[in-house]
């Protein structure tokens, strides 16, 4: 406790106010650790906190700080349901607009569960993102004979999402996510059926495999900015043609 007084006499609202976020994060955590050991500085903690300009999306306690861990059944249903609040929210106002508070009234669930399963908003928009390219890495495995029909149908079942990062621009952060998730399952796909590696044979494949991604990606990209309108089938079918003559060397 020693290290918690000394923070206690030299923390004050000033020089909070003047921290980055990040910084405010690591005070935020300790102000939580003195406010259940110190009740005098407990009753001043939440006028601290609201002047501070103390980020929201941090939890209101310690004991709150993060356990996003659990597999428990009730714990999987009340993060998706933080999650669903959170596109949902994004349907009627701007990304960075949107509060935790907004997603807790959202789901009707209390603050604490939040903070159960996530740190932040940012937090639910990550889990978010890594449950659907799960399921487009999963596509990969069980058809790695077809990788555009998986990624056209990822697009399919997931416009609502796509829709709302491309309004938000925010669509960088599945690409980033991709370039994690694809070299890392080429590794592991039998390759001898990815119609991709005839083209990639005998050359660095991760340069060739971020080409791919990039180039793939920038069709979605603008398949998304053009309203979604434009049929799968045919984009699938232009770019199978492009392919096929690059192979041919057409």
């Amino acid at each position: 406790m020693t290290h918690l007084c000394h923070f206690k006499n030299h923390v004050t609202m000033e020089n909070i106010e003047s921290k980055p976020v990040h910084k405010k994060r690591h005070i935020f955590v300790k102000m939580c650790q003195l406010s259940e050991h110190d009740s005098d500085y407990k009753s001043g903690f939440s006028q601290m906190e609201r002047y501070a300009g103390l980020p929201d999306s941090l939890p209101t306690t310690r004991k709150e700080y993060p356990m996003n861990g659990s597999q428990n059944p009730s714990a999987l249903r009340s993060k998706q349901e933080i999650m669903d609040a959170l596109l949902s929210l994004m349907e009627k106002s701007p990304y960075n607009e949107i509060s935790v508070k907004q997603i807790v009234l959202e789901t009707g669930l209390v603050r604490k569960t939040f903070y159960r399963n996530f740190t932040s908003k940012d937090d639910v928009l990550d889990a978010y993102i890594n449950s659907v390219i799960r399921e487009y890495v999963d596509g990969l495995l069980e058809q790695p004979e077809d990788p555009l029909g998986v990624i056209f149908r990822f697009c399919e079942k997931n416009r609502k999402l796509l829709k709302l990062m491309n309004r938000n621009r925010l669509l960088y952060l599945l690409l980033l996510r991709l370039n994690e998730e694809i070299p890392r399952l080429s590794s592991t796909v039998d390759m001898n059926r990815n119609p991709f590696a005839l083209l990639m044979a005998g050359m660095e494949s991760d340069y060739l495999i971020a080409f791919n991604i990039g180039a793939i990606w920038n069709v979605i990209c603008k398949w998304v900015e053009r309203g979604m309108e434009d049929p799968l089938d045919d984009v699938r079918s232009t770019l199978e043609t492009y392919l096929r003559r690059v192979s041919q060397g057409v």
